[in-house]
């Protein structure tokens, strides 16, 4: 009876011994498991492959480029408009006046075209000088003067564009300069108009049409 009872308590220790053994392979299968992770869109590193942001940039460095000394003024607008000039003029003086000159002409010193706006104001006359591509004021000087000038009005009695086509009319060519103004008791443009390197003044009185070539 005793050899039995050892055989018995031998055979129940292997038994508890193998469960032990197959259990802890299992606890260390599954701690060696890794678990799923989940990745947002904001953990995701930037390499700097911005498409949209790279085109803005390289939008946002290109400079314009200034407008050809030998520009036609008859058909190529400049970035200024005079309407632009003689409001950057009333900015720049500051104070309520008459405008009664406007001339748009290629500076050599400057390298650029240029506006010049000329203001009365009392006893004062303003002269400012703008850069016609950028708007920015080149200069301002005061002068003064007991002459007495009449507001001009790009508008009235005749318009830059009426002038130019009785100005071309006269002499056929391309405008290289011009300018409005009221002088000797009249409202008047002139145009420097250039043919085959020759270049002429053309006179065009605003209130009555006559045209003139110096």
């Amino acid at each position: 009876m005793r050899k039995n009872h050892v055989r018995l308590i031998s055979a129940a220790g292997i038994l508890a011994l193998s469960l032990t053994a197959c259990g802890g392979d299992t606890d260390d299968d599954d701690s060696m498991s890794p678990e799923p992770t989940e990745t947002s869109a904001e953990d995701q590193p930037d390499n700097g492959d911005d498409t949209e942001g790279n085109e803005n940039d390289d939008t946002d460095d290109t400079d314009s480029e200034a407008t050809p000394a030998d520009t036609d003024l008859a058909d190529s607008p400049l970035s200024v408009s005079p309407e632009d000039a003689i409001d950057i003029s009333a900015d720049e003086v500051g104070e309520d006046g008459d405008v009664h000159a406007i001339e748009i002409e290629h500076s050599d010193d400057e390298d650029a075209w240029v506006w010049s706006v000329k203001t009365l104001v009392d006893d004062t006359d303003h002269k400012v000088k703008i850069d016609a591509d950028t708007g920015d004021v080149i200069n301002h000087e005061e002068e003064s003067t007991d002459d007495e000038e009449k507001a001009i009005d790009l508008d009235d009695p005749m318009t830059f564009d009426e002038a130019k086509d009785l100005a071309l009319d006269q002499r056929d060519g391309e405008i290289r300069s011009w300018k409005y103004e009221w002088d000797d008791g009249q409202f008047e443009y002139q145009f420097d108009i250039d043919a085959d390197g020759d270049t002429e003044e053309v006179t065009v009185n605003a209130e009555t049409g006559d045209v003139e070539e110096d």
